[in-house]
């Protein structure tokens, strides 16, 4: 009967400890920064062209557009423009139309741009890198969203390095290695004078520097193709084969054969461009010398940097990057003659659950660029906001819900602001759900402290009873 009572306890306490892994399962990112759209921009600042009316359209209706943000919520936006040409002479308009992305993410069947109705053919044109801060409201490091600065990375001409020379010949190391009967890890070593040298390796997995003797290293297990290319002053290579991990039992289980030639620096690149374009399906919208100026700007900074034992890859670590994409195309307007211009694209907003369990979502619309325009007049905003996040908490604009839901906004010029705005599943953010979000977030933290004091009290009442048992 004693041993049946003690059970109990015991029972409970298993409960306890095996539920207490279930309030970790849920994880995920409490803030996902997204990017801010931008208006059309025209290229001649002193183009004729004139706004007479814009219709900006946010549609979170449709299920096939709110689902591609990742963590975030994700919409069509719609740009529609009247534009007027006052002169009396034909007049070709080049547009720009500037949009944040990445190599790797940039999808252009996400874009449409039309001239009543018919689409415009654009070309891609590919900026620096941009670091946004981490929360929103805040500009973007240099102001890199500045019409200047947009306008300065449409450029097709091949980029001119300051730390080497395109045209300067490297000798190129190829060794076409097969590993025989077992996995041999190859390494090759050389000694270097940096001022006068400088080495690029591919099909390399780790490399060590001790004085100015290198090592670079590569498990083969069937065979491979390694490569060196070496820049400025040549120098010897030492190969050697190895069974272990830490280089200490040699092994003469491999062959090898060597081949070498003289390449210069840009075709060089050039080779390596081509063959990492080739996992981007927008090759053909590309300027020219899109992803060549890239890579070579980043041989450039690292070569600047003095970083040692280059590997190819880093000059391709760029595909994840936020960037700008301007994306240029032509417009043609008759005598004294208007046009429907409209671009259509997926705007990913910025998720923030910091201080609530369910996710505030935030989009910014940087109207400045307009502004560029000879004139601009009558602005309407129209937001379709989500079944789940219904409510616009905030807007730097104002705005008026309807009664389908609806948000509208009227503005006689351009606003002086941008615009920004944040959905969310409520009208207002309440006490509760600050407090939802805080027991959500650290009731992970102090349940195993709850459940310790539970099993201590637990251990300190059997411990009694089996006393006080005893005593009797």
């Amino acid at each position: 009967y004693i041993m049946r009572k003690h059970n109990i306890p015991i029972l409970v306490l298993i409960l306890l400890i095996t539920t207490t892994s279930i309030v970790y399962a849920n994880s995920g990112p409490t803030y996902w920064r997204g990017y801010p759209s931008l208006e059309v921009l025209s290229i001649d600042k002193n183009s004729p062209i004139e706004i007479e009316n814009e219709k900006l359209i946010f549609d979170f209706s449709k299920e096939e557009y709110i689902n591609k943000g990742d963590y975030s919520l994700s919409g069509l936006v719609t740009a529609i423009y009247k534009m007027k040409s006052p002169i009396n002479n034909k007049e070709k308009v080049q547009m720009a139309f500037p949009f944040i992305s990445s190599l790797d993410h940039f999808k252009p069947e996400e874009i449409a741009i039309k001239s009543d109705g018919n689409n415009i053919p654009f070309q891609i044109y590919i900026g620096k890198d941009i670091k946004l801060k981490n929360r929103k409201n805040v500009e973007t490091e240099e102001n890199i969203l500045d019409f200047n600065k947009i306008l300065s990375s449409i450029n097709k001409e091949v980029y001119s390095p300051s730390y080497y020379n395109l045209d300067d010949i490297g000798t190129l190391y190829k060794y076409d290695v097969r590993a025989i009967g077992e996995e041999v890890k190859i390494a090759i070593d050389y000694t270097i004078d940096y001022e006068k040298t400088k080495v690029i390796s591919k099909g390399f997995n780790g490399g060590s520097i001790k004085d100015n003797t290198e090592r670079i290293m590569s498990w083969v297990s069937d065979k491979e193709i390694l490569e060196v290319f070496v820049l400025g002053e040549d120098i010897e290579l030492g190969i050697n084969a190895y069974i272990d991990g830490e280089m200490t039992q040699e092994t003469d289980n491999y062959s090898y054969e060597l081949t070498t030639e003289k390449v210069s620096i840009r075709d060089y690149l050039n080779k390596e461009v081509e063959a990492y374009k080739e996992q981007f399906v927008y090759n053909d919208y590309l300027a020219e010398n899109q992803i060549f100026n890239l890579c070579a700007m980043t041989l450039d900074e690292l070569i600047e940097k003095d970083v040692l034992n280059l590997w190819i890859d880093e000059l391709f670590l760029i595909g994840g990057l936020d960037r700008i994409f301007v994306l240029l195309y032509e417009i043609e307007f008759l005598p004294e003659s208007s046009k429907d211009i409209s671009v259509s694209y997926l705007t990913r907003g910025t998720m923030d659950s910091v201080e609530t369990k369910k996710p505030l979502y935030s989009f910014e619309y940087l109207l400045n660029p307009a502004s560029n325009w000879a004139n601009f007049k009558d602005l309407s905003i129209e937001i379709k906001p989500p079944t789940e996040h219904p409510y616009i908490l905030d807007s730097s604009l104002e705005l008026v819900r309807s009664e389908d839901g609806t948000y509208t906004g009227e503005f006689e010029s351009l606003p002086n602001e941008d615009f920004s705005f944040t959905l969310f599943s409520k009208e207002q953010i309440t006490f509760m759900d600050k407090m939802e979000r805080k027991l959500y977030y650290y009731l992970p933290i102090i349940l195993p402290f709850i459940v310790a004091s539970i099993v201590g009290f637990i251990f300190k009442a059997i411990y009694k009873r089996l006393k006080s048992q005893k005593n009797k």
